[in-house]
């Protein structure tokens, strides 16, 4: 399907009270309660994935795997995921891969290609996340595949997520939290996940955390 259920309302139009999944109502008369459905924005490429994002669409699914390069400098804001503001967003893998490397030396070094702020949850769900910084210098600190800051959540649910070059495959600061719901997260030499500053780390389920080069880890 490409709807996905978003809440129950007191009218079949939406206008009445709604009430979110998980909320407990208590009931004093007879009352129906009506589905509210919202739909995925379907992406099969990155520029439609980026553009998806910075609509703030809700939620966001591919269909197809897509494979990006990172270059320009000058157009690096075009190509990173920037999730913000007090809101949710899913991104369902649907079973596909978003595969980016990056060759560009100060996203490398300086920041992240996913970045959660601002107290938004994100969540990812049904597939895999692949990272490879092909133009970091080794001596500089890599922020890697996803950071976290700002009171912000990640939840990830089956999601593999690689972090095939230095740094973390998921770093949280600033009273993040990160919920970690099976999967793989990899990382080539580093933190599979790497927490600070009063951050959260869950792990429910099944999680495997992986450092090829553990001689190199840091805890």
């Amino acid at each position: 399907t490409d709807n996905v259920f978003k809440a129950w309302a007191t009218t079949s139009n939406g206008s009445g009270t709604w009430y979110m999944p998980g909320e407990e109502y208590e009931v004093e008369s007879d009352v129906t309660f009506y589905a509210i459905w919202e739909e995925y924005t379907l992406v099969n490429t990155y520029t439609s994935l980026v553009n998806a994002v910075n609509l703030r669409n809700s939620y966001i699914k591919l269909t197809d795997n897509i494979t990006h390069a990172i270059y320009n400098e000058d157009a690096i804001y075009q190509h990173r995921l920037i999730f913000d503001e007090n809101r949710k967003t899913v991104l369902d893998l649907n079973g596909y891969t978003l595969n980016v490397t990056n060759y560009n030396e100060y996203m490398a070094n300086e920041i992240s290609w996913i970045s959660v702020y601002e107290q938004h949850e994100l969540t990812i769900k049904n597939g895999s996340l692949i990272y490879s910084n092909e133009n970091v210098n080794t001596d500089q600190s890599s922020y890697g595949a996803i950071l976290v800051s700002g009171n912000a959540t990640l939840i990830t649910e089956d999601v593999n997520i690689r972090n095939k070059k230095n740094g973390s495959a998921v770093r949280a600061h600033d009273n993040a939290t990160v919920i970690l719901d099976g999967g793989e997260i990899y990382t080539l030499s580093g933190w599979a996940v790497f927490t600070m500053h009063t951050s959260t780390l869950i792990l429910d389920g099944d999680v495997q955390l992986h450092i090829e080069n553990s001689s190199n880890a840091s805890s």
